[in-house]
This record gives C-alpha cells, sequence and structure tokens, in this order.
C-alpha cells in the first residue's frame, strides 16, 4: 500500500493513505515501511489516528431519504433553482434537518469516543 509520511521518530512513522475512498491517517512501525509503501499485510499494524466517525455516526444519522430531503427543502422554502441559488445557507439548514445533523452533534459524538 502507497503511504504519504507525515512524519517520523525512532519507531513509528505518522502515514496517511487511502482504504479504497477513505482518507485513513496513523502510527505504522517504522520496520514495516519501505520507502513510501507498506505491504497490505502490515497495515493491520497501523494504529489508527482520529475519530471513527462511521462507527459514532452509525445511528446517529436520522433517515434521509430523498423524501425527507425534499420535505426539508420545501419546508424551507426552496422550490425552485432560483430559491437554491438565493439562499444557499437555507440549504444548507435543510441537508443538516434532514440528516438531523449539526455541530452539537458532531461534537458530542467526538467527545463521546474519547476525543481521539
Amino acid at each position: 500500500m502507497k503511504i504519504s509520511i507525515i512524519s517520523k521518530d525512532n519507531d513509528f512513522v505518522f502515514a496517511q493513505w487511502q482504504d479504497g475512498t477513505m482518507p485513513m491517517r496513523g502510527h505504522i512501525p517504522v520496520e514495516l515501511v519501505m520507502g513510501d509503501e507498506v505491504s497490505d499485510e502490515a497495515m493491520s499494524l497501523a494504529i489508527p489516528y482520529g475519530v471513527d466517525w462511521a462507527f459514532f455516526l452509525e445511528g446517529a444519522i436520522g433517515n434521509a431519504t430523498p423524501e425527507r430531503v425534499a420535505e426539508c427543502l420545501r419546508n424551507a422554502g426552496l422550490w425552485t433553482l432560483q430559491d437554491v441559488m438565493k439562499n444557499p445557507a437555507a440549504v444548507r439548514g435543510a441537508l443538516m434537518q434532514a440528516y438531523s445533523m449539526d455541530f452539537q452533534t458532531i461534537l458530542k459524538l467526538a467527545k463521546d469516543s474519547g476525543g481521539k
């Protein structure tokens, strides 16, 4: 697996890589790193960095179906392309409402994760 090294000390490299389309970061034992490559098998030894958002968002996101998003858009007065172009903040608000997601939810999830 190709990695981008962010920093390095005697024992570990702190690196970023792609797992499919998901950017990942973690600490990898330096002896497993060959230039900017780590074997796929050795990647299981990487110590993950950051909040596992997918895990913590599970069950926290509302039931955002296309119909629910449409309902929230219309409730926000967004009926036409012109409405959307005139009021992008209302679009963001409608999407947040449809997903039941806002800054406070993300902050709580991050705190519940231990802040890692």
